[in-house]
């Protein structure tokens, strides 16, 4: 499981600054890579960033770091990929076609 790059909030300015949406660039670079990689899944957490109403106060200040109920959407959301990955990759055993030997029956 790959997750994406959460935002830049606002550009920190200097030479080494954080610049706001530069999360963009890096995220669309490597989904261009793990494309080509179908087995990779991919939890976008710049999106559960961007379209959470958890993180409005967040995006008004410059700090990349999370705290608080940030930290607990974010925890959720790689949980809930990981869960699903997991129940994913648990249903396609099931249902392929590698099954238990039959048992003999036993005194026969």
């Amino acid at each position: 499981i790959w997750c994406t790059t959460t935002p830049v909030p606002n550009s920190s300015g200097g030479q080494y600054g954080r610049r706001k949406d530069e999360d963009l660039i890096y995220n669309k670079a490597a989904l261009e890579v793990i494309g080509k990689y179908p087995e990779i899944y991919v939890n976008d957490l710049n999106g559960v960033v961007r379209n959470s109403k958890v993180f409005d106060k967040w995006r008004e200040g410059k700090n990349v770091h999370f705290r608080g109920q940030e930290q607990e959407a974010l925890g959720n959301a790689v949980a809930q990929a990981i869960i699903m990955v997991i129940n994913e990759k648990n249903n396609q055993s099931q249902s392929s076609n590698i099954k238990p030997s039959k048992q003999k029956d036993k005194g026969k």
